[in-house]
């Protein structure tokens, strides 16, 4: 036979019975717990079982094991290793090629790029048709000594 699942409310003051019994609850969350279990017949039979079960636990002897428990060390998954191992290799592999890249540039690197840049002439430019033909039918442009935005 199913059973109706409880509100949220009746969620509430159920778990609030269970601290209750460990005396975990201030007086207004008892004065709530009350008033709710007057108001719900099922929390008020779940609370009188509830405290019935815990006075009979807390009342049992203690049982002794008959031999002792050993907890065994919880081991990590041995694929963890080969994916650190390769996230290691990654990270060595960008530090060398960033220092490698650094000891083959040149010192004056940044100096000699803009030599260059500044000393080579800037394309004029091309008519719009250029750019989808393979053969250009106007002839090549000229520069002048106004600036010329491409």
């Amino acid at each position: 036979m199913l059973t109706p699942v409880p509100s949220s409310d009746c969620d509430r003051a159920r778990e609030a019975a269970s601290a209750c019994l460990d005396g975990e609850l201030s007086e207004l969350e008892v004065a709530q717990l009350a008033a709710h279990r007057r108001a719900c017949p099922a929390c008020d039979v779940f609370a009188i079982q509830l405290a019935a079960l815990t006075t009979s636990l807390r009342q049992a002897p203690l049982v002794e094991p008959s031999r002792p428990l050993v907890l065994g060390r919880l081991r990590r998954p041995a694929r963890l290793l080969p994916l650190r191992a390769a996230a290691g290799l990654a990270a060595a592999a960008a530090v060398l090629s960033f220092v490698a890249g650094q000891a083959i540039r040149p010192s004056g690197h940044a100096s000699a790029t803009a030599v260059t840049a500044a000393q080579t002439p800037a394309r004029a430019p091309q008519p719009f048709s250029a750019f989808f033909s393979l053969v250009s039918t106007a002839p090549p442009m000229t520069r002048t000594g106004e600036n010329v935005a491409i």
